[in-house]
């Protein structure tokens, strides 16, 4: 492949899948400590409510967070996570785009056009085009 002879190209290829690993594995720790952060606030309040019984004070009987508040504050850091994997996606497409990998570089004009490719076809290359790129950069 003519563009792989291009160290520098190959470098800013690597960057690229090692910078989307990077925020792969920062969203799923941050979703994991958010699941940790939730498992201990119960344990906590007790060990709270236990001190604050045994100086005498008043205590507030119920649970910190109930199990829809939890999902909902899932939910809410998924979605943030989502949002970010799209505009990381789009940021992706448009560097490749300006490397002229191949793929990520048609004219939006061909893409369902009566000669042309469908968005189907086009995603089922560019994907192609991405394991290709992921082998040769190892």
């Amino acid at each position: 492949m003519q563009t792989f002879t291009s160290e520098s190209l190959q470098h800013r290829i690597r960057f690229l899948i090692h910078r989307q690993h990077d925020h792969e594995r920062q969203w799923y720790e941050g979703r994991e400590a958010l699941l940790t952060k939730q498992k201990g606030r119960a344990e906590k309040k007790r060990e709270l409510d236990a001190v604050l019984r045994s100086v005498g004070a008043p205590v507030e009987e119920g649970d910190v967070s109930t199990v829809e508040e939890d999902q909902a504050e899932l939910r809410k850091y998924d979605m943030k996570v989502y949002q970010a994997s799209r505009q990381m996606s789009d940021a992706l497409v448009s560097e490749l785009k300006a490397l002229q990998i191949p793929f990520f570089s048609i004219r939006a004009s061909l893409v369902d056009s009566k000669d042309g490719i469908s968005k189907e076809e086009l995603g089922t290359l560019r994907k192609r085009m991405l394991e290709v790129l992921m082998d040769l950069c190892r």
